[in-house]
């Protein structure tokens, strides 16, 4: 069994999508609303706007002009409502 780590506590119903992710605390599954696939992105440091986001590390802008934020696993595992 992989633990399910939950960046919202106010949705307690199983998610229906998730990604496995791997940290040095060991395997889990984090909830998704999609994946969209992969991409090439170069990634720049957070914005003071953008510096609060719990668990983001950095951003990048995709081809479609959509911001994508670069989550850092281990902190969110260490700070999760597991």
């Amino acid at each position: 069994s992989v633990p399910l780590v939950r960046l919202d506590t106010s949705n307690r119903r199983a998610p229906a999508t998730v990604v496995a992710i791997h940290t040095s605390h060991g395997p889990f599954a984090l909830p998704v609303n999609q994946v969209v696939g992969t991409a090439q992105v170069t990634l720049r440091p957070l914005s003071r706007l953008l510096a609060g986001i719990r668990g983001a590390s950095a951003c990048g802008l995709l081809s479609n002009g959509e911001v994508a934020i670069a989550l850092d696993c281990e902190r969110l595992v260490s700070h999760a409502a597991l």
